[in-house]
């Protein structure tokens, strides 16, 4: 059997006969050459000295003249002019030349940093991209300009840039806003501060997009004129502020042995700029950080941090309070105690969030800085009706009333001696006042005699008599911190002195010839309100009248002499009564003084001597005066000069307390009061007895 082959084509056999097939070889063509792909540089004019134009078809408002640079003037060299084409007149003072070249490809607005280059017109206007369109948008001279990103990340739309220096600002501020930060048709119009770690522009650069790469106008529009030299002061002086801003972020960088700052343009400088930072930076590490922790901070808190940065809180006093002023202040939350302090200064926020304390002095002497809230004023009702707190004092307003002929046979006892040597302040104080009295009576007689020059204009004025001797009175009602009742007790003592016998005998006749009798006891107020108010000569002889037949006491009622021990001890042989010592002559004086009558001379020892022996008794307790003999005429100045300003001193706290009562509401029907205060006040020097260390207490 013979078998006949089958012939069969097997696809891959097929296959692989196609594949072996020889393929047209393509024709290769040499390509034409392309541009590159970045943009074309960027040419900007340099600049030119051209006289403003302030027609009204000008687009710019007219300059100001030119100052003088302070910090290192940057002088721009130009070229020598030539003509530009034929469209109107040449460039007055040299050619445009190209613009510095920004490499567009690396241009990234994350990278921006703080501080930026803003593109803008005279008039703050930043380019946008609807100006590549505009012809005469096109045709504007810009200028790149210093600034400081404001805004809490450079995404931020729009971006807010505050503009350094005085001239390329907005009349309504120097903040600025771009819509659009980019690089529109080629151009940016934001360009980061520094490139290459250098300075991206050491001298004044002027954009034109309506030149072409000869710096040659394309539009037959009219060219707006400048001042250039004043342009470029005020550019210079942007760049000195930007360097003075950034460098006072950094004062660690400064040594004590050069203080001057690095030059713009410096290596220095440049190491500045690069470590300044950046607010992209921080926005995303917040961002990172919210996502973290579950939360996001929002963009206004953003903004508010970026305004604290240049914020600046006022140093005046909202309220218009002034140093001294008095209050009732609580010292703790709790608004149940108030207590008497004085306002010394206001601290200004540190934050605008913040409000501003007061720093108040309590009548303990403790300090502390306290809200607007915390305290009173005498404007308003609270200061009368809020509830005080407890405190005790060793002040006296009204004195003990005293028999007075036993104050009488005390005062005509035999005089004290003064110490020698002196007492201490300390020691001084502890004296009674008729002891204290002996240490200034070498005062009083140089007074008398119109041997002292301190007090010789007072005594001059009040011989002299009329105005000037009213004056005189007015001015003796001041007393200092002196106890009222020391006053009177100082008071009696020094009219007993100078004038003996004489004051009580004409009380006597003054009596016999039907005037009333005053009240024994002198107001404590007399001695703080003015003259003009009160009788001309409050006289020192009301303590010493005669009492009438129905307040005389019987003879059982006088006080033993073991009972006077606590005023002044009684001497040995001395009766209840001064008429059983011999009367002695009253103090003579110069012949000025003993021309006056004997009722001038009485209102010559009230309104003359009494204010110098309250003035030298205060000297005395702070410890100012050290002498009982007079010392030279310049000290003896000086030490006068203090003692006014002790006369001067109020017990505030007292003053407030007077002053609350006299504005404290009535008693109501019931007879109850609206608060309650607890005790009186007393002096800023006296001791506060079961007082606590601290109101915080």
């Amino acid at each position: 059997m013979i078998s006949t082959p089958t012939h069969t084509q097997t696809p891959s056999a097929s296959t692989s006969k196609v594949a072996s097939r020889p393929r047209p070889r393509p024709l290769h063509k040499n390509p034409k050459p392309q541009p590159p792909l970045t943009p074309p540089k960027v040419s900007t004019p340099s600049p030119v000295h051209i006289i403003i134009d302030d027609s009204e078809d000008s687009d710019l408002t007219p300059l100001t003249s030119p100052v003088d640079s302070k910090i290192n003037p940057i002088l721009i060299t130009t070229p020598s002019a030539k003509s530009i084409g034929g469209h109107g007149p040449s460039a007055p003072d040299g050619a445009l030349k190209q613009q510095p070249s920004v490499d567009l490809d690396t241009w990234d607005i994350s990278n921006l940093g703080t501080y930026v280059w803003v593109l803008v017109d005279r008039r703050s206007r930043v380019l946008e991209p609807e100006d590549h369109d505009d012809i005469e948008a096109r045709s504007k001279d810009r200028f790149w300009w210093p600034g400081k990103i404001q805004s809490p990340s450079c995404m931020a739309r729009p971006l807010k840039v505050k503009l350094f220096g005085d001239i390329c600002h907005p009349p309504g501020g120097r903040t600025i806003e771009i819509s659009n930060p980019g690089v529109w048709s080629g151009q940016p119009n934001i360009l980061s501060c520094k490139e290459d770690d250098r300075m991206r522009f050491k001298n004044l650069t002027v954009v034109n997009l309506a030149c072409n790469k000869d710096g040659v106008l394309g539009s037959p529009r009219k060219k707006v004129k400048h001042d250039w030299e004043s342009l470029k002061e005020f550019w210079n002086s942007a760049v000195d502020e930007l360097h003075a801003h950034y460098a006072s972020l950094k004062p660690e960088v400064q040594t004590d042995e050069d203080d001057d700052l690095p030059a713009v343009g410096t290596m220095d400088f440049d190491i500045f700029v690069k470590s300044a930072p950046s607010p992209t930076r921080s926005a995303k590490g917040i961002t990172t950080r919210g996502v973290a922790n579950g939360k996001r901070k929002r963009a206004d808190d953003l903004q508010s941090d970026a305004e604290e940065e240049v914020w600046k809180p006022s140093v005046l006093d909202p309220d218009g309070f002034e140093p001294g002023d008095t209050v009732f202040a609580r010292a703790k939350p709790s608004p149940s105690i108030f207590w008497p302090a004085r306002i010394e200064v206001y601290l200004p926020p540190k934050k605008p969030r913040q409000k501003g304390k007061y720093r108040v002095e309590y009548l303990d002497t403790t300090k502390d800085d306290i809200p607007r809230d915390w305290f009173y004023t005498p404007e308003e009702n609270q200061f009368f009706t809020c509830t005080l707190g407890e405190w005790k004092s060793d002040y006296q307003d009204v004195q003990d009333d005293v028999d007075d002929g036993h104050d009488r046979a005390r005062i005509r006892s035999p005089s004290p001696i003064p110490n020698d040597p002196p007492p201490n302040s300390a020691e001084f104080s502890e004296l009674s006042i008729r002891e204290q009295f002996a240490y200034v009576k070498p005062i009083l007689s140089a007074i008398l005699g119109e041997l002292y020059p301190p007090a010789r204009t007072r005594h001059s004025d009040f011989v002299a008599g009329a105005k000037k001797r009213k004056k005189v009175a007015e001015n003796a009602a001041l007393r200092g911190r002196m106890d009222p009742s020391d006053v009177t007790a100082l008071q009696e003592y020094l009219s007993e002195w100078c004038l003996r016998d004489e004051r009580r005998a004409q009380m006597i006749m003054d009596k016999e010839d039907g005037s009333e009798p005053t009240s024994p006891a002198c107001d404590n107020d007399e001695f703080h309100t003015a003259g003009a108010s009160r009788p001309a000569s409050p006289t020192g002889t009301e303590m010493t009248l005669p009492l009438s037949q129905g307040d005389v006491p019987p003879d059982s009622s006088f006080a033993s002499a073991s009972e006077l021990g606590d005023l002044e001890p009684t001497p040995p042989g001395v009766s209840s009564y001064s008429d059983t010592l011999p009367p002695l002559p009253r103090k003579r004086g110069c012949k000025a003084y003993e021309g006056l009558s004997p009722i001038e001379r009485v209102e010559y020892c009230l309104n003359v001597l009494l204010p110098e022996a309250i003035l030298q008794v205060l000297l005395w307790r702070t410890g100012k005066r050290t002498s009982v003999a007079l010392l030279s005429e310049e000290e003896e100045e000086r030490l006068h000069g203090e003692g006014q300003q002790l006369l001067q001193e109020r017990d505030w706290v007292r003053d407030m307390m007077r002053l609350r009562n006299l504005g404290a509401p009535k008693k109501s029907a019931e007879g109850e009061s609206e608060e309650v205060v607890f005790s009186t006040t007393g002096r800023a020097q006296r001791r506060v007895a079961a007082a606590p260390k601290s109101y915080r207490e």
